[in-house]
C-alpha cells in the first residue's frame, strides 16, 4: 500500500485532480489505486478536511459517480484532535471507510450530527485498540456500526437499532453479533439500555468426505494449496496459519509453533515431510510464511476453487468446504482414531475443554465404530524386514514361506478405503 500523496508509476496520466465532493477544496492528493474488475481507479486524499474518495471511471469526464471517503480527523470537539493514523494501523484505518448515501441518512440528521457520530464511531475503534482488543474484532465492530448508520439508523437511539437489527433477514447468530457490537458501543458511551434476550444458536459444522477435501486441497494453487495443507493437518483455526512467521517453522523436527489466537493456548505440532516440502517451496519476501496476503483474499480464492470444482464434478458438497471445516473434520478424526480429550484440546488449543467435548457426538454420529485393520508385508530377506521396522511394521511370525509383517491401519487411511472403494 502507498503512503498518502504517493501515487503507482503505472496510474492513468489522463486523471486530472478533482475538487473534493466535500469541501470543493482544490488541495488533492494522490492516494494510489483501487484494484476492480474493470481496471485501476485512482484515489484521492482532501488535504483539507480529510476525506478520501474515488472516481467510478478511469477518465474524469465521467465525473464522480461512487464516492468512498474516510474520516482521518477527528471531531474538533473530542479529545483525540489528531489524525486516526496516529493511532490505528493501515488495517483499522479501512474501518472508517464509509460511502456517501445522501438518500439513506436519518429523517432530520444534519451534517454535523453525521460527522459527530462518525467521529464517535472512529474514538470507539481507538478505544477498543488501546483496551488491546484483537484486530479482528476491531474490523468487524466498526463493520457492523458503519452499515448500520449507512442504513440511515440513528446509533443514539437503541430503539431504532434493535428495530433494524430485527428486521434484517440475516441468521441469529449474526444478529447476536450485532447486538453484542452495539451493546459495547453503548457501554463506551455510558448510555444505558435495555439489551434484547438474544442467543447464539449451538449447530453442528458440516464435514465432508476426506477424498472432498484432497480434491479441494489438490485443485487449489500452489501457494493456497500449501496453507489448505497445513490447516488440514494441524488442525489450525485460518488465522494462525496466515499469521505463522518463518521463525516459528523448524524444518529439523518438522514442527510449527502456533502463537494463541482467539484467546487460545500456544501449541507445537508436528507437520508431515510433504506439507514441509510445500511450505519450504513458498517465497521468503515476508517475515510471514504466506507472505503478507490477507485472510479475505485467501478465502476469496478458496471459494472460486471450489466453485469451479463443483462445476467440473457436480459435487455441491464442495462448496460447503471452508478453512474451519479442515479443522472441525481432523479433530473428529482425531478423537476417533483414539485421542483423548486432553490431548484433543491441547492440539486445537482450546483454552476450555467444553470447546473440545462437541468432537465427541460428532465422531460417534459420522464415523461408527470400526474394527482394527493393518497393512500386511511378507519378506523373504533381512534386509526387506530392516526396512518394514523403519516403516512402522512389526513382526508377526515366519514359516517356510517368509516373514510376516504389520502395521495398523490409522482411522484415516480406512475411511479413505471404505470412500474409494464406496464410489467405486
Amino acid at each position: 500500500m502507498t503512503e498518502l500523496g504517493v501515487g503507482f508509476k503505472d496510474e492513468p496520466t489522463s486523471l486530472s485532480p478533482p475538487s473534493c465532493p466535500e469541501c470543493t477544496s482544490q488541495k488533492i492528493w494522490k492516494d494510489g489505486l483501487r484494484r476492480t474488475r474493470l481496471g485501476d481507479v485512482q484515489r484521492w486524499l482532501c488535504k483539507k478536511c480529510g476525506f478520501r474518495f474515488s472516481k467510478s471511471g478511469l477518465s474524469s469526464s465521467e465525473g464522480v459517480q461512487k464516492v468512498h471517503r474516510q474520516i482521518l480527523n477527528c471531531d474538533q470537539t473530542s479529545p483525540y484532535n489528531r489524525q486516526v493514523g496516529e493511532f490505528l494501523t493501515e488495517d483499522s484505518k479501512n474501518l472508517a471507510t464509509v460511502e456517501t448515501r445522501i438518500q439513506e441518512k436519518a429523517a432530520g440528521a444534519t451534517e454535523a450530527d453525521l460527522a459527530t457520530i462518525k467521529g464517535d464511531i472512529i474514538n470507539f475503534l481507538i478505544y477498543l485498540k488501546n483496551q488491546q482488543y484483537p484486530e479482528n474484532t476491531i474490523k468487524v465492530y466498526g463493520r457492523i456500526l458503519e452499515n448500520l448508520l449507512r442504513k440511515g439508523v440513528d446509533l443514539l437511539n437503541s430503539e431504532a437499532v434493535k428495530h433494524s437489527i430485527a428486521n434484517e433477514e440475516t441468521s441469529t447468530n449474526t444478529k447476536a453479533s450485532k447486538l453484542c457490537a452495539y451493546a459495547r458501543f453503548m457501554r463506551w458511551k455510558q448510555i444505558p439500555w435495555e439489551q434484547p434476550r438474544m442467543s447464539r444458536e449451538e449447530k453442528d459444522p458440516f464435514l465432508p468426505q476426506i477424498s472432498e477435501v484432497d480434491q479441494a486441497i489438490s485443485a487449489s494453487g500452489w501457494k493456497l494449496r500449501a496453507f489448505l495443507q497445513l490447516i488440514w493437518e494441524c488442525a489450525l483455526r485460518g488465522i494462525e496459519a496466515n499469521e505463522l512467521l518463518w521463525e516459528e517453522l523448524d524444518q529439523v523436527s518438522r514442527t510449527v509453533r502456533i502463537r494463541p489466537r482467539k484467546r487460545g493456548n500456544p501449541r507445537t505440532l508436528r507437520i508431515s515431510e510433504k506439507c514441509l516440502r510445500m511450505l519450504m517451496a513458498l517465497p521468503r519476501n515476508s517475515p510471514k510464511v504466506f507472505g503478507n496476503s490477507t485472510l479475505t483474499s485467501k478465502r476469496t480464492s478458496f471459494e472460486l476453487t471450489r466453485k469451479r470444482l463443483v462445476r467440473q464434478l457436480g459435487n455441491p458438497r464442495l462448496e460447503q468446504i471452508h478453512f474451519h471445516t479442515l479443522r472441525h473434520l481432523r479433530a473428529t478424526i482425531w478423537y476417533r482414531s483414539g485421542v483423548d480429550l486432553k490431548t484433543l484440546q491441547e492440539r486445537l488449543g482450546h483454552k476450555n475443554i467444553t470447546h473440545t467435548f462437541r468432537y465427541i457426538h460428532i465422531a460417534e454420529a459420522l464415523f461408527p465404530e470400526m474394527p482394527d485393520e493393518y497393512f500386511t508385508r511378507v519378506t523373504a530377506t533381512l534386509k526387506e524386514g530392516e526396512l518394514l521396522v523403519q516403516q512402522g511394521f512389526e513382526f508377526v511370525g515366519k514359516d517356510e514361506s517368509g516373514c510376516l509383517w504389520r502395521k495398523k491401519k490409522t482411522y484415516e487411511d480406512v475411511v479413505k478405503e471404505r470412500e474409494i472403494s464406496e464410489n467405486s
